[in-house]
C-alpha cells in the first residue's frame, strides 16, 4: 500500500486529456514540509501525492512527473502499478529514487516560491497540471474532495489518504504596518490593516506567532520601549497570512549594528523544548549535564539586522540553535543562525561583514565571546584579525547588539560559521565536494579516506629523507600549515591541539590539505597573566600529552614534519619574520585598541545587563593581552632556541640603493621601507631575494658576496646588506614615443582612454597604416593613410573623440575612435609601424612606483620628457587632466622630484571641515623619502578605505576624501565617527573625523 509514503507537494491549474483524464490526478502537494512528513532518511522534503481515482489499476511505467513544460519527462517513474483509489506519494527531494518497492524520489525539488507540477503518460500526454503560486511552512495545496475541480490550502495535509474538507480556498493578505521597523528616538504608534475582506488582525508583543487567541487589533498601538511587533491576518475562508515582524528600537545609542531575534518563548525557556535552558531533565549543578542547552535542537525564529544608520540589512525568518562548548553555560549564550528553504529562504541576502566580497551567508553565528565571555569579549576575534592576511582561513568579525523577543541581550560578536559553507564562499569550492575533518579525523563532511591514507604514509615513513618530506608537500599545503602551527603558538592557545582542530581538502585530484584557525579564546594570557611563559611549541610537539589539551594523536603530523630540515628551517623562520612584523607588540598593541574602540561605548550596558565585571575589570583584561604581547615574543624566541638548539639571534639590516628601484624580500616578507631591521637566529639560514621594480634590473650585494638575486645566509653576527639596482636604460634610441597616456577616467571627467605619441626626430614620419595595440593582440586599431607626424609634433589615438573633445575643444591631430579600452589594472600599449616592427611599447601599472594618481583619479600619465626611457616608471609623473596634443611639461603635475619646502619631520593635520558631508581635506607631511600609508577606519578598527599607499618623497601633501565615493568605488559610508591613521617608517599618528549627513 502506498498510502504511508510521504512528499512535497506544488499547486497546479488541471488538464485532463488521456484515457486516464478522469482517474489518474494530481491530489495533494506540499512545498515546505518542515515536520509534516519523514522520508527514509529521516529528511522532510516536498512530496506530491498522486490520486488514482478509477476503477481499474494503473501501470505507471514510462509515465513522467516534472516541473518543467519542455521536459514533461524530467522523472520517470519505474514499472509501478497503483491500484485503484489508491493515493501514491512520490518525494520531490532531488534524490533521484525509483525503485517500486521502495519509497519514490524525483530528481528535482520544488520552489516554495510557486511552480509548476505536470502528471504525464508514456506518450507525453499530459494527464494533469498544477501551478502555485507559493506555500507557506507544514501547509498543502490539494483537490477539495467535494468539488474536485477546486484546489484548497490544508493547514492538516493528508498524505496517503483523501484530502480534508477543512481547506481554505484563499490566502488572506499581510497586514500592513503604517510604520516600518527600526531606530525612533521616542515612543512610536503603529498602525495596522489588510486588504482581505472579512478578516481581523491578530498581533504580539513577546515574540510569538499570533494566533486568533492573540491580541486582536483594534486601534493603534503605543511603543514606548524597544518592542518586537508580529503581526498576521485570518478571515472566513481564508489560510492565514504570512507573519509580519517588525522590532521597534526605541532610544538607541549603540554605535554597533542590532541584532533583533524573536521567537515563541517557549523555543527559549519551557522546561521541556526551551534551549536557552537547563530544562526539567538537566542536572542544576555544573556543568548541567543533560541541560536542554546542550542539545542539538533548533527552533524557528525571525531575524532583524540593522545597522548602526538605522538602516535595515535584513528581516528574515530562520532557525536558531544554541552554539559553542562548555560556554553554553554562560548566562548569555551563543546562537547560531540558520537560514534554510523550510523557512523561505535557504540565504542570509545581505553583506554582513563590509571587508568580505561575500554578499549572502547560509548561517551566521552571534558568538558570546566563547570562554573570553566576562573577560575582553575580543580575544578570538582579535588574534584571527592579527593573521587574517596570512595563508590561513579566519572567521569574519562585527560586534553587535543583540535583543531577543524585545529584551536588551547585550553585545554578541557576527562571526562566520566554520563549515562547509565556509569554505565553499572563501576557496571557491563546492561544498559538498570537500573532505572537512575536526579533531582525529572526524568527518563533518566527507569522508576521511584520503587524510588517513596521507597520515599512515607520514607514520611509516622517515620524513628526515627529503623525497618522503616532498611526497607530504604534494598532499598537504605546507605554507598553510606552518603559517598555522606559527600562529597558534604565538598565540599560546592553551585549548588546542587537542581541541579547535578543522582541516578541509577538495575532493578535485590534486587537492592539498588546509588548516582553518578557531575560536583561540584560551590564548593572549586568558586564565593565567604568566602564560606569556608557556613554552606552545613544546606542547604542540610533545609525544605523550594527557588527553587534554596535547593528546598524542594531536602532535603527530607537527613532530613527524620537524624531523625534516626544510620544514625546520622554514618554521623557524616563519616565526622571525612574523615576530618582526605582524607578531611585534607595537602593532599588536595598536590592533587591541582598535578593537576596544570598537566596543567600549556599548560595553557599560552590557556589562550592566550580565553583572560580570565593571569596566575597571574590563580594561584591566585589556591590560592582561597588552602585557602578553609586550612579553611574549622573547619568550617564543627563547623557547625556539631551545628547542632546536639555536646558538642565539642576530639583527639584520636591508637597505637599497634606491627606493624607487626595488626592494628585498626576506624570506616571506617584504618591506617597503629602507633601512629596515629585524632579529632572526643564527644557525639558521635566511633568504634574502633581490625583487627590481619595472624598468629596473638588479645589479649586485653589499656586505655579502655573491651576484645572485637570491641569497641564502646563516647568520653568526650582526649582518647590514644593501641591494643595488640600475635602470634597465636611461634613453629612448627610436624616434616615435609613447608619450602620455589616459587609462580609467575621474567619472565627473570622463574622457574615455587615449594615447599620445610624439616625434623626437628632426624629420616628419610618415604614420601610415602604423597600428596600436594594447596586450592583447586581437586588440588594434591602425592609423590611417595620409598621417604624418612633424618634428616635436603630437598625436592622439582616442577611444572615443567626441568626449575628448568635450574637453578639449581645440585639440588638433586627433584620431579615432578606438575599438578597445585599456585596463585599470596594468596594461601594455605598443605601437608598431606597417611592416609591424615594435616601434615603442610601455608596460604601465596601477601600483607603485607608478603614479597612482592616473587610476581613477583625474590624472593621465605623462612622461617627464620625451628623451627618458618610457620603460622606467619614475620617469613618469601624473599629469591634472592631462595636456593631449601638446607638450607635457607645460601642464602643473605632481613631479616626484620637487624639493621646495621640503618639511623635517612628519605631521597629520585635522582635517577640514570637520564634520563634513560628503568631502574633506586632510594635509600631511613626510620628513623623508620613506613607504607612506594613510588608511580610513570605523570605530570597530575595520580598514574602510586607502587614500595613500605609496613611497613619498620628503614633502607636504594634501589629499581629498570623498565618503560618497570611497576609493571611486561607488560605495558610500554612513554617519559616524571614523579615523583616518598615517603610517611613515616609525611615524604614527591617528585623528578623528566626522562624517554626518
Amino acid at each position: 500500500m502506498f498510502k504511508k509514503l510521504l512528499y512535497i507537494v506544488f499547486v497546479f491549474f488541471i488538464s485532463f486529456s488521456s484515457v486516464y483524464s478522469q482517474s489518474l490526478e494530481i491530489n495533494e502537494i506540499m512545498a515546505l514540509n518542515v515536520s509534516t512528513v519523514q522520508d527514509e532518511d529521516g529528511d522532510f522534503p516536498d512530496w506530491i501525492e498522486v490520486h488514482n481515482a478509477g476503477s481499474f489499476d494503473i501501470n505507471l511505467k514510462g509515465y513522467g512527473i516534472s516541473d518543467d513544460s519542455l521536459n514533461l519527462h524530467r522523472w520517470v517513474f519505474s514499472d509501478l502499478i497503483i491500484p485503484a483509489d489508491e493515493y501514491l506519494i512520490i518525494y520531490a527531494s532531488g534524490k533521484d529514487r525509483n525503485v517500486a518497492s521502495f519509497p519514490l524520489h524525483t530528481n528535482f525539488k520544488l520552489k516554495s516560491s510557486g511552480t509548476a507540477v505536470i502528471l504525464s503518460d508514456s506518450n507525453g500526454i499530459i494527464l494533469d497540471k498544477v501551478v502555485t503560486n507559493g506555500l507557506t511552512a507544514d501547509v498543502s495545496f490539494g483537490r477539495d474532495p467535494n468539488n474536485k475541480s477546486q484546489w484548497k490550502y490544508f493547514t492538516s495535509p493528508t498524505p496517503g489518504w483523501i484530502n480534508s474538507t477543512n481547506g481554505f480556498s484563499f490566502t488572506a493578505q499581510v497586514p500592513q504596518f503604517s510604520q516600518s521597523g527600526g531606530f525612533y528616538s521616542s515612543a512610536v504608534t503603529i498602525s495596522l490593516s489588510t486588504s482581505s475582506p472579512q478578516s481581523n488582525i491578530y498581533y504580539t508583543i513577546d515574540g510569538s506567532e499570533p494566533t486568533t487567541s492573540s491580541n486582536l487589533y483594534i486601534s493603534p498601538i503605543q511603543i514606548s520601549s524597544t518592542t518586537v511587533l508580529r503581526a498576521k491576518t485570518f478571515g472566513t475562508d481564508l489560510l492565514p497570512s504570512e507573519t509580519i515582524t517588525n522590532t521597534y528600537i526605541i532610544g538607541n545609542n549603540s554605535n554597533l549594528p542590532i541584532v533583533s531575534i524573536s521567537t515563541d518563548p517557549k523555543n527559549l525557556w519551557d522546561g521541556k523544548i526551551g534551549i536557552y535552558v537547563i530544562g526539567d531533565n538537566g542536572n542544576p549543578n555544573p556543568p548541567f549535564e543533560g541541560a536542554n542547552f546542550y542539545q542539538d535542537w533548533e527552533r524557528p525564529a525571525h531575524i532583524e539586522f540593522y545597522e548602526p544608520t538605522g538602516a535595515q540589512g535584513f528581516s528574515i525568518d530562520a532557525g536558531i540553535k544554541i552554539a559553542g562548548g562548555f560556554s553554553r553555560q554562560n548566562a548569555q549564550k551563543s546562537l547560531a543562525i540558520f537560514a534554510r528553504d523550510k523557512y523561505g529562504i535557504d540565504n542570509i541576502p545581505y553583506q554582513i561583514f563590509p571587508d568580505l566580497s561575500i554578499k549572502k551567508f547560509k548561517s551566521i553565528v552571534l558568538r558570546n565571546s566563547g570562554q573570553d565571555w566576562s573577560h575582553s569579549m575580543i580575544r578570538d576575534a582579535f588574534m584571527e584579525d592579527l593573521i587574517k592576511d596570512l595563508n590561513l582561513g579566519t572567521q569574519a568579525y562585527r560586534p553587535a547588539v543583540v535583543y531577543l523577543n524585545g529584551e536588551y541581550w547585550g553585545i554578541h560578536n557576527v562571526r562566520e560559521k566554520l563549515n562547509e559553507d565556509f569554505v565553499a564562499d572563501h576557496y571557491n569550492v563546492n561544498a559538498k565536494n570537500i573532505d572537512l575533518l575536526k579533531l582525529d579525523w572526524e568527518p563533518l563532511e566527507g569522508d576521511n579516506t584520503d587524510y588517513v591514507n596521507m597520515l599512515n604514509f607520514i607514520i611509516n615513513n622517515d620524513l628526515s629523507i627529503q623525497a618522503n618530506y616532498d611526497s607530504v608537500k604534494s598532499l598537504m599545503d605546507m605554507d598553510n600549515f606552518i603559517d598555522y602551527m606559527v600562529s597558534e603558538i604565538y598565540f599560546d592557545n592553551t585549548d588546542w591541539p587537542g581541541s579547535n582542530i578543522e582541516y578541509w581538502k577538495s575532493k578535485t585530484p590534486g587537492s592539498k590539505w588546509r588548516w582553518l584557525i578557531w575560536d583561540t579564546d584560551f590564548g593572549f594570557g586568558l586564565y593565567d597573566t604568566t602564560n606569556a611563559n608557556n613554552n606552545t611549541l613544546e606542547m604542540a610537539s610533545e609525544p605523550n600529552g594527557p588527553d587534554w589539551p596535547n593528546p598524542a594523536w594531536s602532535t603527530l603530523l607537527f613532530r613527524n614534519l620537524l624531523l625534516n630540515q626544510e620544514f625546520k628551517n622554514e618554521l623557524i623562520n616563519r616565526f622571525a619574520d612574523y615576530a618582526n612584523t605582524i607578531f611585534d607588540p607595537i602593532p599588536v598593541k595598536q590592533k587591541i585598541d582598535l578593537f576596544v574602540a570598537g566596543i567600549q561605548q556599548e560595553m557599560p550596558n552590557h556589562l550592566a545587563k550580565w553583572g560580570t565585571e565593571t569596566m575597571q575589570d574590563w580594561m584591566a583584561e585589556i591590560n592582561v593581552m597588552k602585557n602578553f604581547a609586550d612579553r611574549r615574543l622573547n619568550n617564543v624566541r627563547s623557547h625556539y632556541m631551545q628547542k632546536f638548539g639555536l646558538s642565539g639571534t642576530a639583527d639584520v639590516t636591508l637597505t637599497v640603493n634606491d627606493n624607487f628601484a626595488g626592494r628585498i624580500k626576506i624570506n616571506s616578507y617584504k618591506s617597503n621601507q629602507y633601512p629596515w631591521t629585524g632579529v632572526y637566529f643564527k644557525d639558521v639560514p635566511i633568504k634574502l631575494n633581490a625583487d627590481p621594480y619595472p624598468g629596473y634590473h638588479f645589479v649586485g650585494w653589499e656586505g655579502i658576496t655573491g651576484d645572485s638575486d637570491i641569497v641564502y645566509i646563516t647568520l653568526s653576527g650582526n649582518l647590514t646588506v644593501k641591494a643595488i639596482f640600475e635602470s634597465d636604460t636611461d634613453i629612448l634610441s627610436n624616434d616615435i614615443v609613447i608619450n602620455e597616456i589616459n587609462y580609467n577616467s575621474d567619472k565627473n571627467f570622463n574622457m574615455e582612454d587615449w594615447v599620445e605619441l610624439t616625434n623626437r626626430s628632426q624629420i616628419p614620419v610618415d604614420l601610415s597604416g602604423w597600428t596600436l595595440k594594447d596586450s592583447d593582440d586581437l586588440h588594434s586599431f591602425v592609423i590611417p593613410n595620409g598621417t604624418v607626424l612633424k618634428p616635436g609634433e603630437f598625436l592622439v589615438l582616442s577611444q572615443d573623440t567626441t568626449a575628448l573633445k568635450t574637453f578639449f575643444p581645440n585639440l588638433k591631430n586627433l584620431i579615432g575612435n578606438i575599438s578597445f579600452g585599456l585596463s585599470g589594472n596594468g596594461e601594455s600599449v605598443r605601437i608598431f609601424n606597417s611592416s609591424m616592427s615594435l616601434i615603442d611599447s610601455v608596460k604601465y601599472n596601477d601600483k607603485y612606483p607608478w603614479p597612482l594618481e592616473a587610476n581613477g583619479k583625474g590624472y593621465t600619465l605623462a612622461l617627464k620628457d620625451p628623451s627618458l626611457s618610457n620603460i622606467a616608471p619614475l620617469n613618469w609623473k601624473a599629469s591634472l587632466h592631462g595636456t593631449p596634443g601638446e607638450d607635457n611639461n607645460i601642464v602643473t603635475g605632481i613631479d616626484d622630484n620637487k624639493n621646495e619646502n621640503i618639511p623635517a619631520e612628519f605631521s597629520l593635520e585635522q582635517n577640514y571641515p570637520n564634520p563634513f558631508n560628503p568631502s574633506t581635506t586632510i594635509r600631511y607631511s613626510v620628513g623623508q623619502t620613506i613607504h607612506t600609508s594613510i588608511k580610513v577606519y570605523n570605530v570597530l578598527g575595520e580598514e574602510v578605505a586607502v587614500l595613500v599607499d605609496e613611497v613619498k618623497p620628503a614633502g607636504t601633501y594634501q589629499i581629498s576624501f570623498n565618503a560618497a565615493n570611497v576609493n571611486n568605488s561607488g560605495r558610500s559610508l554612513a554617519s559616524g565617527v571614523y579615523f583616518y591613521k598615517i603610517n611613515a617608517g616609525n611615524f604614527s599618528q591617528t585623528k578623528k573625523f566626522i562624517l554626518m549627513k
